[in-house]
Order: C-alpha cells, then sequence, then structure tokens
C-alpha cells in the first residue's frame, strides 16, 4: 500500500475506536486521563485482560494494517515447538516485506511501557543474529524504529525514527469528551499521522530502514570520527587543521640515539593505544572514573618534590610495574594508595613493545595536555556511549594511513580503511558457511546413520539465523542433542582465521563478532534459553582470541593497533574484572612481517620445507606456554623466533634460484648487493650485467667510442652491426669461463667486481642485473620476511609429521590486503615465482598467497580491485581463481561520481569469496557492475545476484574462442544473464563484419566513436569536434551507418559495455565483438531507424556543448531506441525495461536517469508501430 492510498483519517478512525475502547472499557475516568498523560500504565484489573493483548487487538494492530504492512507471528511457523515444549522469548511480531525480503521484528507493550520496549527490543532481539537486524518498539503511544549495524569492531545498534502519537490521541480524547479541553495542547493531528504513514507504509519504511538510516549512520559517524580525529592527529603530530597546540606528543619524546622515525611513531602511538585502553577500563568500572587525570593533578600538585617527569613518575610505573604485574610481586610502595585498586591486566598490552622502549622518555609539555582534553576531556560518544571503540577503529585507520603518507609508506602499503558493510559481506560469506558446515559435521556424527544424511539436507538447506533460533529454542534436533551444542562450541574455538594484511584489525574483529554471536546462541541454547553471564561472555571471547584470531601487517603501527582493538573486543560487552583471570596473551598472534616473502615458496620454484627444525616445536611448545598458561616471556619466544628465523632467511634464499632482473644505479647500491653474495658465488648469483650510460633527464644515450673501450675492458659485448649502440651487456659466467682458472675463480670474481665497480664510477649505470635473490633483496623489502612456520608454529600438526615439515592452512582467509604497482625492485624479485607474479599489481600475488594459505575446504574472503577481474591480460589469474576456488565468486563494484565501496579513493573494487576445493575445476560467479549513490549503499549490498561466466567470455566475440579479450564479463542476475545469452544468439555477425576502421572512399557512411565513455556512449554521425581518442569506423549504406549509431546510443549497448568494461574505456575489442542485427529485420524497420536515428541526431546536435552532449534530457528518445532494439535482437518486454531502467535510480538527471526536461516534445516512433 502507498503512503497515498492510506489517508490520515483512516488512521485517526483506528484512534477513535481505540479511545472509545478504552474509555468503555475502564470504568475509572481518572485512570483513563492518567493513562494518557503518561502517569499511570493499565492493569489486568482494569481491563479484565491482559493489558499487552489487550493494546495489540485495540490499537498496534489496527494501525498496522492501516497502514498496509503485512504483520506476522513474531515467531515464523516452522520455528514453532510442538504444544507443550518450551521456548526461548521471541519477538511480538514480524513485518514481511517484498516476498521475504524484507523483515522487521516488533516488540510491543501496553502504554507507557515504551522504555521496557525498546530494552527488550535491542537487548534480546537486535543484539542476537538469530534475528533480524531491523526492529520497532511501541507501546502503542510511541513507535520507535531500530537499526542494527554489523561489520564494525562490535555490534551497534541506531534509533532511526521516534513518532510519538500521544499528543494526537490526547486530542482525539478530548474530541470524544474523555479529556477537558483545557488538559492538553494543540497538536496538528493530520500532520502527525502523515508523519506516521510516511514513516511506517511498507515502501517508506524500507527506504527508511535500506537506505536513509545506513546513510545518516555513516554520516554521523564519519562526523565523529573526524572530530576526535583532528584532536588526535593534533596532539599526536601536531598536524591538524582543526585545532593548533603548541607542541605535540611527538615533539616531546626524547628516544634513545638508535631510535628511528619509524621507532618514535611507534611509540607513540602505543603510548596513546594505553591511554585510550585505560579510558576504556574507567568506562567499565574497573578503574575510578576520572582515574588518569587524578594522576595529572597529583603530580602538578607535587611536581616540586616529584623526581622525573609525568611519564617517568606515573605512567611508566603504571604500565610496566602495575598493568603487568601480579598484585604480589609489585614493589611495597605500588600496592597501596592511588594504586591500591590497579589490577593486574597481563595480556602483552602493557609490555616493552618499542625496541630499547625503557630508554624512552616524554617531557612535561604535552601528554598532560593529552590526557585532560583528548583521552578525559572528549567525549567519545555513539548512541548514549561515554566511550565507543567502534569510533577508535576509524581513528586507528586513518592514523596508519597520516603516517603512511607523511613517511611515504603509504603507496608503498596501499593501505584503504576497509567500511563496515564490506567486512560483514565477506564475514557472511565466509564465516557463515564454515559455521554452517560445524553445524552439519557435528549434528551428523551425533546422529543415526539412517537419519545423517536428512540431518545433512536440512541444515544445509536452512540460513543460519534461523538455524541459531532453533538452537536457542531448543526446537527439534538442535534441543534433542545438547552433545552436538557442545561439540560445535568445542570447534568454533577450534577454527583458525587470518587476515595476512590485517591493518588496524578490522576484519579480525568482524570475524570474532560473527563468531561469538554464534557462541552466545550455543550458550543460550545449552543455559535452557538462559542469558550467558558475563564471565560465560568473556571466557567465549577470549578463547577466540587465543585459538581463532591471527593476522599479519607490513606496518608495526597497524599491527599495535590491531592488537588494542582485539583486547578491546574482548571486553566490550561483558567488561572484566579480577574474577576473570588475567587478559589472554593474544599479542602473538598479530605479528608483523611482509606476508608476500618467506616460507611457503610459490609459483615455479616452490619447494617443500624439507625436514623439521628440530627447534620448531619447542618454539611451538614455549608459544602455547605463553598464550594459554602464561609461562615464560614474550622476550623468550621472541629471541628463539630470531634465531630460527635466521637460518631460515638462508634457507629460503637457497630455494630460490630463478633470475630476475634488476637496476643498479650507483656504487653504494652495488657494493651491498655484492656484499651480501657469498664468496666464490658471484656466479650463477649474477647471471648477466647490462651497461647504459643516461642523460640528466634518466633518457639512454648512445654509447661513445671512448665508453666502448672501456665496456670492451670489462668483458661487455654490443651488437657491432648496429650503427649506434646504446647498451652492452656482460655475461659474467662467459667471462668466468674465459679466464680458464689461470688466476682462479675467487680472483677473477674480484676482477668483474672491480670492473664493475669502475665502471660505475665511470657515470655508467646498470639497467639490467640479471641474478638470483640474495640477502640484500630481504634487507630492501618493506617489513621483515615472514615464514609462516616460524610465526605460528603451534598451529602445524607437528606430532603427525613423520619429521617432514607440514604446511601451514587456516580455516578462514579474510582480508582487505594492498593493490597497485606498488612494489619495490627486490620486492619484485620475491613475487616474481608466483603464479601471477608477472601481473603488475600487489594485489594478484596477495590473494595467490591467500589461497595459499586457506586449507582445504576452507574459505577466502578478500577486497581487491576489479582490475583483476576486467583486464585481459590477466586470464593466468582467472585460471588460478578456477583452479582453487569452487565456485569463485566476485562482487563487481564501480564509481558513480567520487562515490565508490571506499570513500577515501576512488577504485573499482571487486569483493572475492569461495571454498577452496582443488580436487575439481571451479566455477567463476560474477556480479553485475555495481554502482550506488549515498542513499542506496546498502541496498546494492544486499541484493547482489550472481551468475557463471562460463560461455559468456567475451574474445572475438561473445563466447567465442577467438584470440581478442578474453574479457570476464560482469553479470548478476539470470535476466541479465538471459540478455547476454540472447545477444550470444546473434553474434554469427558482430559489427567488426560491417566496418572498416580505414576508408578512402567518400561513398561510406562514418560514425564516430570516443575512446572514453561515462553513463553515455555518444556515438557522432558527423565529427563535431576533433580530439585524440575520436575515431571513426566505416559502413557501405546509409541504413547500417544509422542502425550502428543507435545501437551504440542504445541502453542495451551499455548494459553490454558496462559488462564486458571497466566503466571508462570504449576499446576496439568490445565495439566490434557486438553482434550485428539480422538484415531481414534491419530492413523490416528501415522507415523507423533511419526516422529515429535523424531524430536522435538533431536533438543529440541542439544539446552539444563543445565536447559534451546533454544526454539526460533525450531520454524518451533512449526509451525508444531501446524498444527498438528489442525488436532487433528478440528481446522480451521484461528484457528491455530492464535495459531502460539500467543504472537510473542514482537520482534524477544523474547517471543514465532522465533530467524530466519538459521542454523536450517527442512522439514515440517506435512506440506507434507496436
Amino acid at each position: 500500500m502507498s503512503p497515498d492510498s492510506t489517508h490520515p483519517g483512516r488512521l485517526r478512525e483506528v484512534l477513535e475506536n481505540f479511545v472509545d475502547s478504552l474509555g468503555t472499557t475502564v470504568s475509572d475516568a481518572h485512570l483513563v486521563e492518567r493513562v494518557l498523560a503518561g502517569e499511570e500504565t493499565l492493569t489486568i484489573d482494569a481491563l479484565s485482560n491482559q493489558p499487552e493483548e489487550w493494546t495489540e487487538g485495540n490499537l498496534i494492530w489496527p494501525l498496522l494494517e492501516a497502514v498496509g504492512l503485512n504483520r506476522e507471528p513474531g515467531r515464523p511457523a516452522s520455528q514453532r515447538s510442538a504444544a507443550g515444549t518450551t521456548q526461548r522469548e521471541a519477538p511480538d511480531f514480524r513485518l514481511v516485506e517484498r516476498g521475504g525480503e524484507f523483515v522487521v521484528i516488533g516488540e510491543n507493550k501496553s502504554p507507557n511501557k515504551i522504555d521496557r520496549a525498546e530494552q527488550e527490543l535491542v537487548g534480546d532481539y537486535l543484539s542476537n543474529k538469530a534475528w533480524p537486524d531491523y526492529g520497532i518498539a511501541t507501546d502503542g503511544f510511541e513507535w520507535v524504529v531500530y537499526r542494527a549495524e554489523h561489520g564494525g569492531d562490535f555490534l551497534e545498534f541506531s534509533e532511526v525514527e521516534r513518532v510519538d502519537l500521544r499528543p494526537v490521541i490526547n486530542a482525539v480524547a478530548r474530541d470524544l469528551g474523555y479529556l477537558g479541553s483545557g488538559s492538553i495542547d494543540d497538536v496538528n493531528i493530520e500532520e502527525t499521522l502523515e508523519t506516521f504513514v510516511s514513516v511506517f507504509n511498507p515502501e517508506g519504511l524500507h527506504t527508511l530502514l535500506t537506505q536513509t538510516a545506513p546513510k545518516e549512520f555513516r554520516d554521523t559517524r564519519t562526523a565523529d570520527v573526524e572530530e576526535f580525529y583532528e584532536l588526535y592527529i593534533e596532539l599526536l603530530f601536531g598536524e591538524s587543521d582543526e585545532h593548533e597546540y603548541d607542541t605535540c606528543l611527538r615533539d616531546d619524546i626524547q628516544a634513545p640515539p638508535t631510535a628511528t622515525e619509524e621507532d618514535r611513531d611507534l611509540f607513540a602511538v602505543t603510548l596513546m593505544n594505553r591511554l585510550l585502553f585505560i579510558k576504556f577500563l574507567e568506562t567499565r568500572d574497573v578503574l575510578p572514573d576520572g582515574f588518569l587525570r587524578t594522576l595529572v593533578r597529583d603530580y602538578e600538585d607535587n611536581a616540586e618534590s616529584i623526581p622525573g617527569t609525568l611519564y617517568e613518575a606515573y605512567i611508566k610505573p603504571l604500565f610496566y610495574d602495575l598493568f603487568n604485574t601480579d598484585e604480589g610481586e609489585r614493589r611495597p610502595k605500588l600496592r597501596t594508595g592511588r594504586y591500591a585498586d590497579v589490577p593486574y591486566l597481563n595480556g602483552g598490552l602493557f609490555r616493552e613493545n618499542v625496541p630499547n622502549e625503557s630508554q624512552y622518555n616524554l617531557v612535561d609539555r604535552t601528554l598532560p595536555t593529552v590526557i585532560e582534553d583528548l583521552i578525559e576531556g572528549h567525549r567519545l560518544e555513539m548512541s548514549g556511549q561515554n566511550f565507543d571503540p567502534a569510533i577508535l577503529g576509524s581513528v586507528f585507520e586513518k592514523t596508519i594511513n597520516h603516517i603512511g603518507g607523511e613517511e611515504g609508506r603509504q603507496k608503498e602499503i596501499g593501505a584503504y580503511y576497509t567500511p563496515n558493510d564490506v567486512t560483514r559481506h565477506l564475514s557472511e560469506q565466509t564465516v557463515d558457511p564454515k559455521v554452517k558446515d560445524l553445524f552439519v559435521e557435528a549434528f551428523v556424527e551425533h546422529s543415526d546413520d539412517d537419519a545423517a544424511e536428512y540431518v545433512r539436507t536440512q541444515i544445509e538447506q536452512t540460513d543460519l539465523s534461523e538455524i541459531l533460533r532453533h538452537v536457542e529454542d531448543g526446537a527439534a534436533m538442535y534441543g534433542a542433542n545438547p552433545s552436538a551444542l557442545e561439540d560445535i562450541l568445542d570447534r568454533l574455538t577450534g577454527l583458525t582465521i587470518l587476515d595476512p594484511a590485517c591493518g588496524s584489525g578490522h576484519f579480525l574483529t568482524t570475524a570474532m563478532e560473527e563468531l561469538h554471536q554464534v557462541q552466545l546462541s550455543l550458550l543460550r541454547g545449552l543455559n535452557g534459553g538462559e542469558e550467558p553471564s558475563p564471565q560465560e561472555r568473556y571466557d567465549a571471547k577470549q578463547e577466540l582470541a587465543l585459538h581463532a584470531i591471527y593476522g599479519v601487517d607490513v606496518d608495526d603501527v597497524a599491527v599495535e593497533i590491531a592488537k588494542l582493538r582485539i583486547w578491546l573486543k574482548i571486553i566490550e560487552g561483558n567488561s572484566w574484572n579480577e574474577e576473570f583471570g588475567r587478559l589472554p596473551n593474544i599479542d602473538v598472534n598479530i605479528v608483523a612481517g611482509n606476508s608476500l616473502v618467506g616460507f611457503p615458496v610459490r609459483g615455479d620454484v616452490q619447494t617443500q620445507f624439507g625436514a623439521i627444525d628440530e627447534r620448531l616445536p619447542t618454539l611451538a611448545k614455549k608459544r602455547r606456554a605463553y598464550k594459554f598458561e602464561n609461562k615464560g616471556t614474550r622476550q623468550e619466544v621472541m629471541e628463539l623466533e630470531q634465531r630460527i628465523r635466521r637460518d631460515r632467511d638462508e634457507k629460503f634464499l637457497r630455494n630460490l634460484t630463478h633470475t630476475f632482473e634488476s637496476e643498479v644505479a650507483d656504487v653504494e647500491e652495488f657494493d651491498a648487493l655484492v656484499a651480501s653474495i657469498p664468496d666464490g658465488e658471484l656466479h650463477p648469483t649474477v647471471q648477466s650485467v647490462k651497461a647504459q650510460r643516461w642523460d640528466e633527464d634518466g633518457d639512454t644515450i648512445a654509447l661513445s667510442e671512448e665508453d666502448k673501450e672501456q665496456l670492451a675492458d670489462a668483458g661487455f659485448e654490443w651488437q657491432e652491426w648496429r650503427d649506434t649502440n646504446k647498451s652492452a651487456t656482460l655475461d659474467v659466467g662467459g667471462r668466468i669461463q674465459e679466464a680458464g682458472g689461470a688466476r682462479g675463480e675467487l680472483a677473477e670474481h674480484q676482477d668483474i667486481v672491480d670492473d664493475l665497480r669502475r665502471l660505475l664510477d665511470a657515470g655508467f649505470v646498470f639497467d639490467a642485473v640479471e641474478r638470483q635473490p640474495t640477502r640484500y633483496d630481504l634487507d630492501q623489502i618493506t617489513g621483515k620476511p615472514l615464514h609462516w612456520d616460524i610465526e605460528f608454529p603451534e598451529l602445524l600438526p607437528l606430532e603427525e609429521a613423520n619429521g617432514m615439515h607440514p604446511e601451514i592452512e587456516f580455516d578462514i582467509v579474510i582480508g582487505n590486503p594492498p593493490y597497485g604497482d606498488i612494489l619495490n625492485q627486490n620486492e619484485e624479485m620475491f613475487t616474481a615465482p608466483y603464479l601471477t607474479g608477472s601481473v603488475n599489481d600487489v594485489s594478484a600475488p596477495f590473494v595467490e598467497r591467500q589461497l595459499q594459505l586457506t586449507a582445504e575446504q576452507g574459505y577466502f574472503g578478500n577486497v581487491t580491485t576489479l582490475r583483476l577481474i576486467y583486464q585481459s591480460s590477466l586470464e593466468e589469474f582467472h585460471d588460478l581463481l578456477r583452479s582453487t576456488l569452487a565456485p569463485a565468486r566476485v562482487a563487481c563494484f564501480g564509481m558513480w561520481g567520487r562515490v565508490g565501496v571506499f570513500e577515501n579513493a576512488l577504485v573499482r573494487v571487486a569483493l572475492l569469496s569461495g571454498q577452496k576445493n582443488t580436487e575439481t575445476t571451479g566455477a567463476i560467479h560474477t556480479s553485475d557492475f555495481t554502482v550506488f549513490n549515498r542513499d542506496n549503499r546498502q541496498h546494492r549490498f544486499e541484493s547482489l545476484e550472481y551468475s557463471p561466466v562460463d560461455g559468456l567470455i567475451l574474445r572475438d566475440r561473445i563466447g567465442g574462442d577467438g584470440s581478442g579479450g578474453p574479457l570476464l564479463p560482469k553479470i548478476g542476475g539470470e535476466l541479465k544473464r538471459d540478455i547476454l545469452l540472447q545477444l550470444k544468439d546473434y553474434s554469427h555477425t558482430i559489427f567488426e563484419d560491417r566496418y572498416e576502421q580505414n576508408s578512402t572512399e567518400e561513398d561510406e557512411y562514418p560514425v564516430w566513436r570516443r575512446e572514453g565513455a561515462g553513463y553515455w556512449i555518444n556515438p557522432m554521425m558527423e565529427e563535431l569536434y576533433e580530439a585524440r581518442e575520436v575515431e571513426p569506423v566505416f559502413f557501405d549504406s546509409e541504413l547500417e551507418q544509422k542502425t550502428a549509431f543507435l545501437v551504440l546510443n542504445s541502453s542495451l549497448y551499455y548494459v553490454y559495455w558496462m559488462t564486458y568494461g571497466n566503466q571508462h574505456h570504449h576499446n576496439w575489442t568490445q565495439l566490434s565483438a557486438f553482434p550485428w542485427p539480422d538484415e531481414s529485420v534491419i530492413e523490416e524497420y528501415e522507415d523507423e531507424i533511419v526516422e529515429l536515428a535523424d531524430a536522435l541526431w538533431s536533438r543529440m546536435k541542439d544539446g552539444f556543448s563543445g565536447s559534451s552532449f546533454r544526454m539526460t534530457a533525450l531520454r524518451p528518445i533512449i526509451d525508444d531506441v531501446d524498444v527498438l532494439m528489442g525488436e532487433l535482437y528478440d528481446l522480451t518486454d521484461e528484457q528491455v525495461e530492464y535495459t531502460q531502467r539500467y543504472l537510473t535510480d542514482l537520482g534524477e538527471g544523474s547517471a543514465r536517469a532522465g533530467s524530466g526536461d519538459e521542454d523536450l516534445t517527442y512522439n514515440p516512433i517506435i512506440a506507434e508501430t507496436d
């Protein structure tokens, strides 16, 4: 029912009936007045009925019916237990719209109990993964719409809309004589009821919850983040646009002489992390409110008698001697006074983290201000909370990018903040199916053989949220088998989840939240529906953090922030007290390193580790003792790791026998390279050297005779037959062989090195040194090499390995690794052996590494650049997906202006996911090229559809096997796939068969095509302007010319172009491969084609601005063109309508939507002929 069809008068009638029922049912007129005034509640005695049921029947249900909402019982029939069985509480009602795709739950109470309705809606249902994300709380008088926000560090809830009908109900009661005229204020009844209709009619409610509310949440969150970030970045680095302090924390650091800028940044961020965590403990009553402020003021009051700075005297002991020391082991003076109630936390957060951290100090200029203005003074608010960790997550992401950009590292690491809807989508594609697998495995194992297949089918065909509701209710087999639930609970913490480019840990906290929601449902089921206690919640999350969550990042600062977010995640929602036990040592699960460089080796040189290093079981034992029993120290673990790592680096290099060409431009770089080559191994380490001379602009110049003489003396050769030579090459092995060993091979090696150094001193440049990787290259990579076995040896099945080194693997690998051409030449040397090593984008080898680390039948989820999908030269990457995932699912996202998946980057994004299965060749399934505005972003994410690309890959034609392309299609749902299949059926003749690119004939008929395109292809029948990217194609007749002109302007062609293109380039492959209509149909519609082409071209010229066309005003003509395309390509009406609607919902006059230009008068040509 549309809002227009719901007249406020209908709602007034409902309210009048309610007031009459209230007045006639309740005999006490004063009670009626007090209920209407909000001063008293209804009772069973007053109504002779249950107040909640009476309110439902007389007010709530009639109002829902009046606005056209489809109300159903709160518990679906499929989830109701048999009579006599106990069930967990369920919402009072559900609103089910759009064929079940849009569900809102409702919790209602009797009048004047709205607070209780809101508490139960949020606390019992929206906070539970088993229930939908949208809800309404009402007592009949007040109506409140809520929305749950997933995908962040924590589950959040926002009040979307509140409509108060009490003034209207009171006005109606006055008009009916139940209240005196002077007892209420005047109210615009119709306006309030219109507001109610606009919010609660089906279409309005859907728009509110799926478009308006998500946008407002993002906008509010962005503003909150920006406000805190500006103060944070000013006090930390002195670089805010909004604040100006005299000093900043970075400038106050007194670091040891060996500290680098990265070390100083790490110290500053680590200090801020610790202070923020302490503030978090204050808000959770673990520490007294204002604890840090009290320390500052105590120091300032006694500064003259206290030796040392605030950091030395108060903060540093707090970190190392209190939070990190058991109370029984503390110095006596730290056991009383202000420190008496400071708990022992442990957990690695307050251990020394920066090299030589104990030698750092801070002068007293900024630290007191940081604590007063930022930590204690700024309210990190969201939905009434006085400390919102979710805001910190976003601030941390921005901080990493700030530090990276400042130090030139942002481009190196390709970091982008991952929005909540992305982390949630990929968690649902990876964590949720893995959890369902656990349910299948456990219940099948706990079932009789005869029932096993039935159990498997039932679980596989049921949505996870519905399974969890069954578990909580104890319904059917889920309640009959508690042993299976206990088994699943154990298996959950046995899962391993990895983000190998974790940044500040957003994906890890999202995945942890997904698993924790499942834990809670299982605990409720095992507890007879009762809520888990705070201790049970804490223990459950601690188990996840210790056993399941693993992260790696190349940036040390990011790693420290990720650890903090995990610690916050463990405490949030249940707080912490000393009875829970120490905080877990999760710091060994989140480590710094370069995920692409290290064992296991990839690609052509892939080898096994060989025999197990005898120290590895000891390292695994030490790590387990540290993590699970708090025995030993992190330092002991790190020292053993470092000893093994040095040997592992050397073994890693010995396994890399491939060669790679690198550039050496100066003597310093050359000497460092040579120093890393073992004696006597100059060859085969270095195979050849190509020398050149460059001018001051870096361009290669011809070699002079003097140059050739110097090069010849060193054994270089060049092509004598050329008139001009710009380079010469030394065959290192050839020179050694020619020397014949007369002076000894080592001496010849040294002579070669000396000769090469002289050439560099003389101004030559070695443009291409073909060589094997060396220690020098490892030292030049971003971060340190990461050998997966020694980082997480406790995950290796060492006892079952029979002496041979097993491969490390994870059940779920997820994340947003870097992308772009950001690797230096030394890093490229290590990615060269990858199957995707030739791809000029770090994202491709990252995906390959992630897939390698994913266990068989495990799940993979990744954010990457869409270039990996639409670029035609990446067939080896597509083959990798097919050979590893079954199927590979790709959600494809474009840009609408500057609006895309990432708000801080103009990047077209692909979300890759799938289950690993290397035993079969899988398929690739793609979504449509999804574009959204700020309003419909969530709806786009929630309505993604996928179809297989097989049979529709574009080469010389759709589904062809020629040499063109290959271009993967971005398909989406079945309707679009059917359109592409129809075009494939018409591909026996294609555009290339009908046009010529070059012509000197005057009687040929051109159509000009632009290389670039946006929302319109804009072909021309005359060359209205000249540009490099504008080129003609020539047809043999006017009819062919005008047919082509209309086809290229059609929405059908635009859909095709978006399917195979990158939303920017209109290339020859796409144009030439488009199917040409059957000649008989062209001839049948000849008159209409000519008339329509002339009309369109005339209007295009009228709206031409010198370089662009005003196409939105011509939408009615384009619609007519689209009808014609339906005739030319035998499309159904539904298919034609799909093409006409394509990208028209981004706003009036935006994208391909019409502008509503009333000046255009146009009578359809094709519609009249049908």
